[in-house]
């Protein structure tokens, strides 16, 4: 289960119209993926990994980028690609998504 003093743990929380929807968890040390749904919706799961590839993609790129491995160039051209990808999401789950990354665009690269 891991050690009790271990802190190697991500807690991810989605939200829809104010209220959580869905809130995940996952646990470096022991490589496990814990989640809970509060709404039960068809995209509910596909958005959640869009969002958790993105959120691992970000602190990647800000790493690399910290450790001057990878020039700035480069980011946005992964970047670019990243956006063309999510255009290509069938258009009813356009709106969360692009809504979702943008969150997470302002969040890591300006937070």
């Amino acid at each position: 289960m891991g050690h009790p003093h271990s802190r190697s743990c991500v807690h991810v929380f989605i939200f829809s119209a104010n209220k959580i929807v869905f809130s995940g968890m996952v646990d470096f040390s022991s490589c496990t993926f814990l989640f809970r749904s509060y709404l039960l919706e068809e995209y509910l799961i596909y958005r959640f990994v869009l969002t958790f590839v993105f959120f691992l993609f970000s602190h990647l790129i800000l790493l690399l980028m910290f450790l001057h491995m990878v020039p700035v160039r480069s980011v946005w051209v992964a970047l670019i690609h990243l956006l063309k990808l999510v255009v290509k999401v069938p258009s009813r789950f356009k709106h969360s998504h692009m809504t979702q990354i943008l969150t997470f665009v302002v969040f890591f690269f300006v937070g």
